[in-house]
């Protein structure tokens, strides 16, 4: 339970907190009416005290002022309910870490950025891939030579399960991807999983050891369907790709 220190009580529940929260106010709540506090929200603190339930509190956590009153001291929370929070915005926050540096590979491979496939890694990495087995100073090299023989490559993670230990990760994430070949009108897929180890070292998420398991591949033929046209707007597989474009610009509209 949070309970500030001085002044009326008022029981807020999630409904609630997201209106404060998006109207910056407290006028009107279900069930209950606040005369006089149809202000910001710095005002309206003076004069309520907030008693968050604990099935209320990671929605009395997203409102920004009660944040502010439980760091600066004016707001006394539950030590065990806020530990439970800590554990699970930690446990959440991890979760995104390690997806993004899933992804962060899969980029790397479509755009033959060797800095962003290497990110993914810790320095002392292994990999597994196919006949390849070596170190990630082995590995890249090996990833940009191989994925520099498609005329374009789409690398996508759609299933992706992570157990996390400590500093340690386990995580399963299906890859599918999509490779046009150069020189003739043939489009290669495939699917398969990389198995990974990841640890967390200095703060950051990274790959200690990787594994592919290939399930499936095939070939279909390709067609410039959508019409030539289509063909000036296609991405690079270097930095001069717009995604690297900082800020994004809108395009000439001559082009």
């Amino acid at each position: 339970m949070i309970r500030r220190s001085r002044g009326p009580l008022l029981h807020l529940g999630r409904r609630d907190f997201r209106t404060y929260e998006s109207k910056w106010r407290i006028g009107s709540l279900p069930g209950r009416r606040i005369s006089g506090c149809r202000k910001r929200g710095s005002d309206v603190q003076k004069s309520l005290i907030p008693v968050i339930e604990s099935r209320t509190l990671h929605a009395a956590l997203s409102c920004p002022h009660l944040i502010s009153w439980i760091w600066s001291g004016r707001v006394a929370i539950d030590e065990a309910e806020f530990e439970a929070l800590r554990r699970e915005v930690q446990y959440l926050s991890d979760r995104q870490q390690i997806l993004d540096c899933v992804n962060l590979y899969n980029r790397g491979l479509d755009r033959l950025d060797a800095d962003l496939i290497r990110a993914a890694y810790h320095p002392d990495g292994i990999d597994h891939h196919g006949p390849f087995l070596g170190t990630v100073d082995e590995f890249v090299p090996f990833a940009i030579e191989v994925e520099a023989t498609f005329a374009a490559t789409h690398h996508g993670i759609s299933t992706h399960h992570c157990e996390i230990d400590g500093d340690v990760a386990h995580a399963e994430s299906y890859v599918h991807f999509f490779v046009q070949m150069k020189g003739k009108p043939v489009i290669g897929a495939g699917g398969g999983r990389y198995i990974d180890r990841l640890e967390r070292r200095d703060g950051k998420w990274a790959i200690a050891v990787r594994r592919l398991a290939m399930d499936w591949t095939f070939e279909v033929p390709s067609s410039e369907w959508l019409g030539p046209d289509w063909a000036k707007f296609s991405g690079r597989r270097d930095r001069q790709d717009i995604v690297y474009q900082r800020p994004l610009q809108q395009p000439d509209k001559s082009m």
